[in-house]
């Protein structure tokens, strides 16, 4: 079997599996960087695509991450997707992917529409943690 087609192969099982399109295509390159979930792991993806799950797998690019004023305690921030208008997603948790195929889950708002893209915030407050 020629390695095209043995990915092409493999790329069907996973996907017939349930996995999402970004994990089909990190399992053919192996390649499971961590990702953190935190402002650092945000910003260092701006341009990213991300999958999200609404029924089935939709594509979304990370264009923005916003530090926002925090406390000693509290760590905040904020990140900005677009989407098309073909597909609308309302607010709510979704499990989403990155490219690089690592799974999060995320709770996003709507955050208004361009006429030619749809534009998705998610808000996050971490606890730092403290030594005594």
């Amino acid at each position: 079997m020629h390695r095209r087609n043995f990915v092409k192969f493999c790329a069907m099982g996973l996907a017939s599996a349930g996995l999402g399109p970004a994990a089909v295509a990190s399992a053919a390159s192996g390649d499971l960087p961590k990702f953190g979930g935190n402002y650092r792991g945000f910003r260092r993806r701006i341009g990213s695509w991300f999958y999200v799950y609404a029924g089935e797998w939709q594509q979304i690019q990370l264009v923005e991450a916003t530090w926002l004023p925090s406390s000693p305690e509290v760590t905040q921030f904020t990140v900005l997707f677009r989407g098309t208008t073909s597909f609308e997603l309302e607010e709510g948790t979704y499990t989403m992917e990155t490219d690089q195929g690592e799974s999060i889950e995320i709770f996003i708002q709507p955050a208004g529409d361009s006429g030619t893209s749809r534009y998705y915030r998610a808000p996050f407050a971490k606890l730092r943690s403290t030594t005594s």
